[in-house]
């Protein structure tokens, strides 16, 4: 394959990934205006962000199969099709429910296009340009979430609510017209059955866990109930990969240690980046009584430091491998721990710009090289499984993140208080990713 058509696929591929992801996080500085329209109270408004993800986390499984079943243009024009159906959903939506649904017809769309994106990205490309490749994916995975919530701060500000559904039809409706004219067939389909009792039971264990944990604080014994029955049907989808020929998901990757150990930080370092962005503009909105506009703005250059770094140390992955890229990142993130702490209605302005940014570029230092570092001691057959389990359990983490620090933020009555609890728990999360790669970097030294 050419470098032209390589740089064509991943043109298209990484804009309407772009695309999809920046919607996860849309809702974010607007949900106090949302709230108020729409007449539902926090924890029900919230949905609009954490079912997304959770949807996310439970179509992307399907990805892997996909692939290898239809070819990648039937798979790609399939993906639009269903997000412009959800976009027209949520945009005509009369109430918050209706609008829900539109969000998650486009969640679903979205976890596949995104794993989708990746897997063709480390296919079609050559192996030492793997950093690289997965740098650039990882700019769009990190860096479109975290303009979300700038976005729907100005937009919010100038225009009627819903121009948040809608602004991102013509775009998508754009990339599916060039994809049909310009996009080349790139893979051969293979006879490949989907094992609808794996992903039945994976959806029905997630949803039960996901919102077990999201209802907890009301609803106690129902709460137990549900995460105790998600986490049975989880043992049982497990179980059923093990004795199948060709499973679903080949968990059995999970031995490779590289592998295993680079997913868990990934998944907490994607949960830094959603807790923060989630709890963030709600403090400066509700306690500094900022606009969503003003917020957006606030959190804009971190999203910039975000979207820069992921390619420079993909880059540099290339060429130097991965340990002194974790140690920078690490210290960037606990050098943003002491003022999100601190933070209060007289802090300035520019120092929770500044603070925003620092996490950013330690998250942004972190995830990309760990993406490629997960995927180094795989066989080329085992990478695509590995690329959906890694997109899967990304964001199964964001929504789990997300959950547990509306939990958190929610037990005092105070929520300067509850902000400060939920940053507690976040530089708990940031002291473990540390020790995670101290312990990951000691074993690589000895082997």
């Amino acid at each position: 394959m050419t470098n032209k058509k390589r740089n064509t696929i991943g043109a298209i591929l990484l804009l309407a990934t772009f695309a999809a992801l920046l919607n996860q996080t849309l809702m974010i500085t607007a949900l106090p205006k949302l709230i108020s329209v729409l007449n539902v109270n926090f924890a029900t408004a919230q949905w609009l962000t954490t079912g997304y993800i959770l949807m996310v986390g439970i179509s992307t499984p399907l990805s892997a199969t996909l692939y290898e079943k239809y070819s990648t243009r039937q798979i790609f024009i399939g993906i639009m099709v269903v997000f412009l159906i959800g976009s027209l959903v949520a945009s005509s939506g009369a109430n918050f429910w209706a609008i829900l649904l539109g969000r998650l017809i486009q969640a679903a769309a979205g976890g596949v296009l995104t794993t989708f994106t990746m897997i063709s990205m480390i296919t079609i490309n050559p192996i030492e340009r793997r950093g690289t490749v997965m740098g650039l994916s990882m700019l769009v995975i990190s860096a479109a979430p975290a303009i979300g919530p700038t976005l729907s701060g100005v937009m919010i500000t100038f225009l009627p609510w819903r121009a948040l559904f809608i602004f991102i039809i013509p775009i998508m409706l754009t990339i599916l017209i060039i994809g049909l004219f310009i996009l080349p067939n790139y893979s051969e389909k293979q006879a490949v059955k989907i094992d609808f009792k794996s992903f039945f039971s994976s959806s029905i264990a997630l949803t039960a866990i996901l919102i077990g944990i999201s209802i907890i604080r009301e609803q106690l014994l129902i709460a137990l109930g549900l995460i105790i029955i998600g986490s049975l049907i989880m043992i049982y989808f497990g179980r059923r990969q093990l004795t199948l020929e060709e499973p679903f998901l080949n968990i059995r990757i999970f031995k490779v240690r590289s592998f295993s150990t680079m997913i868990s930080l990934i998944m907490l370092v994607f949960g830094i980046l959603l807790g923060t962005e989630l709890v963030m503009p709600m403090f400066l909105e509700n306690n500094q009584h900022l606009s969503g506009m003003t917020a957006g703005l606030i959190m804009l250059p971190g999203a910039a430091i975000n979207a820069i770094i992921s390619p420079i140390v993909g880059n540099l992955y290339d060429q130097y491998g991965y340990k002194k890229i974790f140690v920078f990142g690490f210290l960037m993130l606990m050098i943003s721990v002491l003022p999100m702490l601190l933070l209060t209605a007289e802090f300035p302005i520019w120092l929770s710009v500044v603070t925003y940014a620092i996490r950013l570029a330690g998250v942004g230092a972190i995830m990309a090289p760990a993406t490629t570092e997960a995927l180094k001691d795989l066989s080329p057959v085992e990478i695509n499984h590995a690329t959906t389990l890694t997109n899967t359990l990304r964001q199964i983490s964001g929504s789990l993140f997300n959950t547990i620090i509306i939990v958190i933020a929610s037990i005092p009555a105070s929520f300067v208080i509850g902000y400060r609890f939920s940053m507690i728990f976040i530089m708990v999360i940031s002291m473990l990713i540390g020790l995670i790669g101290l312990v990951y970097f000691r074993k690589e030294r000895k082997n």
